[in-house]
C-alpha cells in the first residue's frame, strides 16, 4: 500500500533521513519505534508532503513524491500530526467541517462524515457545539483524529498521538484506534509509548539518526533484548 524507498530528508544542512526503506500493507497497523530525533515525525512529514525530500514515495501504486500535502490526502492517505492543531476558536463540528471543506467534499456528503465521526468518537458528539480551547487534552486528540477521519482515509499516520494524555485517556486513544483499524483504516504510528504502541501493532521499525536500524513483527520486537533495553524502558 504504502512503500518508501531511498528517501533522504534535509534540513540545511543536516541530513534528518538517510536512505529510508519503508513498506506498509493494506490493512496493518505499523509502528516507528526511536529515541527523540530519530527521524520518525520527519519521515511522517515527508510522505504527506510537508518536508521535501529524496527518493521514491509510492502509495496505492502511485508515486506521491513531491506532490504537495492537498494531493498527497486526495489519495486517502490522512496524516494527523503530533499537537493537535485544532482551531480553538471553533467548535467541534466546525474544525470537522474545515477538514471537509478543504478537500471540496458536498455538503451531504460532510453532514454523513461528521455524523459517522461523532459515532466513533462519543465524547465529541456531547461536546459538538463546544469550542475547541474548551475542551481537554484528551478530547482535543479525539478531535484531531476525526478531523484525520473526515478525508475517509484509507491510511492515517498518526504522530505522537498519546502525547502528553494521562494513562486513562492514552488507554482510550489507543481503543479508538485500535477501532479504526478494525473497520478497515490501515495506519502507521508513530508513539511515545512504544510498548503499547508495538502491543498492537502488526510490525514495527526502530529508527536511529535518520535509518532503519530494525525492523520485523512487532512481537519479535517486543521480546528483541537490544529492542527493550534502548528503547522500551528495559522492561
Amino acid at each position: 500500500m504504502l512503500q518508501v524507498s531511498n528517501l533522504d530528508v534535509f534540513y540545511g544542512p543536516v541530513q534528518a533521513l538517510r536512505g529510508l526503506d519503508l513498506v506498509v500493507n493494506q490493512g496493518e497497523v505499523v509502528t516507528l519505534v526511536g529515541a527523540n530525533g530519530a527521524g520518525k515525525s520527519t519521515l511522517l512529514r515527508a510522505i504527506s508532503g510537508v518536508v521535501p525530500s529524496r527518493g521514491n514515495i509510492e502509495f496505492n501504486g502511485q508515486s506521491i513524491a513531491g506532490k504537495a500535502p492537498e494531493e498527497v490526502i486526495a489519495t486517502g492517505l490522512a496524516h494527523v500530526p503530533e499537537g493537535r492543531r485544532i482551531f480553538p476558536g471553533l467548535t467541534v463540528v466546525e474544525n470537522l467541517q474545515v477538514a471537509a471543506y478543504a478537500l471540496g467534499y458536498p455538503d451531504r456528503q460532510i453532514k454523513a462524515d461528521i455524523d459517522r465521526v461523532l459515532e466513533v468518537f462519543p465524547n465529541l458528539a456531547n461536546r459538538a457545539r463546544s469550542y475547541g480551547w474548551s475542551l481537554s487534552g484528551g478530547e482535543q486528540q479525539m478531535l484531531a483524529i476525526g478531523r484525520g477521519l473526515m478525508a475517509r482515509p484509507r491510511m492515517l499516520m498518526l504522530d505522537e498521538p498519546s502525547l502528553g494524555l494521562a494513562p486513562r485517556l492514552v488507554e482510550e486513544v489507543f481503543r479508538i484506534i485500535a477501532e479504526i483499524s478494525q473497520k478497515g483504516t490501515t495506519i502507521l504510528l508513530v508513539e511515545q509509548n512504544a510498548t503499547m504502541a508495538l502491543s498492537m501493532a502488526n510490525r514495527g521499525y526502530v529508527l536511529e539518526t535518520g535509518q532503519v536500524v530494525h525492523s520485523g513483527p512487532a512481537q519479535e520486537l517486543l521480546h528483541d533484548e537490544a529492542v527493550v533495553a534502548a528503547y522500551l524502558g528495559g522492561h
